[in-house]
This record gives C-alpha cells, sequence and structure tokens, in this order.
C-alpha cells in the first residue's frame, strides 16, 4: 500500500512540475502600420490587438500558459524588435495574428501560414550553416507540428488551409512560429464575424485547444 501511495505521489508531483507553454502572441502591425484596410475602413492593426488581448486574457486564466505579447495598444513596432524581444524572451511558440484581404470579395477562410524555406540548408563543416535573417529553418519541424495542431483545431469552427512559404515575417524568428490569419477583412461574411466578440471567443477556444495539444506532445 506505501509503495502504491509512493507511486501516487510522484505521479501528482510530475504533473505539478509541468514547464507551462511560454507564448509570445504577436499582434501584427501597429503605429502606422494599419495592415490591410476593409472596404468599410476596419483596419486589420485595430482588429488583431484586440484579438491579441482576448488570446492573452483566456490563457492568463490557465496556469499551463506564461504569455506576452510583441507590441502595447497601437504602437509602432518593427519587425527585427518583435523578433529579438521573442528570441530574448526563450519562448517555447510564437503566434502572429493577422487579418487577410482579397481584391474578390467573395474569397473567405482562415490559413495557417509556417515557414518554408525557399531554398536548401547549405552545409559547411558536416554542420548546418544558417544565416541570422533565415533562423526559422532550424524550427521548421516543431513550428509545422504547431501550425498542424491550429489547423486542426480551426477546422472546427470554419474553413482553414494551410500555407507554407519562405515568408519574411517568420523567417528569422529564433523559435518554433506559427501564423494565423483568422478572417479576410475584404468579405462581409468574414469582417461581421471577425468583430463579433463570441465569434473571437469560439476561434480563440480553438486555439487554445491546439496550444494544449501541442504542449502536450512536446512532452514539457
Amino acid at each position: 500500500m506505501i509503495f502504491f501511495a509512493f507511486l501516487a505521489s510522484l505521479a501528482f508531483l510530475a504533473e505539478g512540475d509541468c514547464v507551462p507553454l511560454t507564448l509570445v502572441v504577436d499582434p501584427a502591425h501597429g503605429g502606422e502600420d494599419r495592415g490591410a484596410v476593409g472596404p468599410s475602413g476596419v483596419e486589420e492593426t485595430v482588429l488583431t490587438w484586440q484579438w491579441a488581448v482576448r488570446l492573452r486574457d483566456r490563457l492568463a486564466r490557465d496556469s499551463d500558459f506564461v504569455v506576452t505579447l510583441t507590441r502595447d495598444q497601437d504602437t509602432a513596432v518593427t519587425r527585427d524588435q518583435r523578433v529579438a524581444a521573442a528570441n530574448q524572451a526563450k519562448a517555447h511558440l510564437w503566434l502572429s495574428l493577422h487579418m487577410n484581404c482579397s481584391p474578390t470579395v467573395s474569397v473567405t477562410g482562415m490559413i495557417v501560414r509556417v515557414y518554408k524555406p525557399s531554398m536548401p540548408v547549405k552545409r559547411q563543416g558536416g554542420g548546418h550553416l544558417i544565416p541570422w535573417k533565415s533562423a526559422q529553418t532550424a524550427f521548421v519541424s516543431k513550428s509545422r507540428l504547431a501550425a498542424s495542431e491550429c489547423l486542426e483545431s480551426l477546422k472546427r469552427v470554419g474553413t482553414v488551409s494551410l500555407w507554407e512559404g519562405p515568408w519574411v515575417d517568420l523567417r528569422s524568428v529564433a523559435l518554433p512560429a506559427v501564423s494565423v490569419e483568422v478572417g479576410y477583412l475584404s468579405a462581409e461574411p468574414d469582417l461581421e464575424k471577425l468583430k463579433d466578440g463570441a465569434w473571437q471567443d469560439r476561434v480563440i477556444e480553438e486555439l487554445v485547444s491546439a496550444l494544449k495539444s501541442y504542449h502536450r506532445r512536446m512532452g514539457w
């Protein structure tokens, strides 16, 4: 009986000692950079900030996460400053929030973007030679895992696709990184959802589910 009690206490300690997922949430644009602008004048920078705060506040209620934002309100922060802050924080994952825009107003849906190098990584002396501006190359496998979790979770609330490419906003991030475009400002059905608090909460809950799954699969 003492032996089983000892095992139970070890299991409890193991669960209690779980390392929280340190997450950097990047609300795209800010300051003079307004991002995409919908036909009605709704600006991407305003909505990405609203979404990021809502996500941060939701994750703050969960002990599995430690969250920081890359910008404070509607302020201008360069891409290099955002990346430097995330890299210095030694976070486990970078999640960037964007809205899309298209000249074809019928285009709707969400997109999960993940970095894919445009050229194979060169080798030097038996190791990898990765320029700082392409630091994301070293984290592609973990980034793809996080992207796949986001993709599967977001499918429960709408149409979502996976885009892989040498994205400029992700390539210098020296940690696993994913960008989520949560809808099109140019499409009226998407725009109404993007502004709706209830819809924001639905999508955010799916993102939280994806982050928890990624956390478990990484084994922290």
